[in-house]
């Protein structure tokens, strides 16, 4: 169990350590964002650098990450 918990945790974190804003430039514009504008990895950047459907991209990019990792844990934990 808590091996499982640590493991869980370890793929959240990784999860989170993705950035939507990083995805959306490299597959979709084949730019590197961190190189664009004020150089953060933000959808406020993102938006300034390549327009309003990357930021749309952001946004839903960053909420389905959010459900999935929530919905891993959730349903791991109701396993147990």
């Amino acid at each position: 169990m808590v091996m499982q918990i640590i493991l869980f945790i370890v793929i959240a974190y990784l999860i989170g350590s993705i950035s939507p804003a990083l995805l959306v430039g490299k597959i979709f514009y084949k730019t590197d964002i961190r190189t664009m504008g004020s150089g953060n990895l933000g959808t406020t950047n993102t938006f300034r650098c390549l327009g309003k459907k990357s930021r749309s991209n952001c946004i839903c990019i960053g909420y389905i990450k959010r459900n999935n990792s929530n919905n891993v844990t959730v349903s791991s934990f109701r396993k147990s």
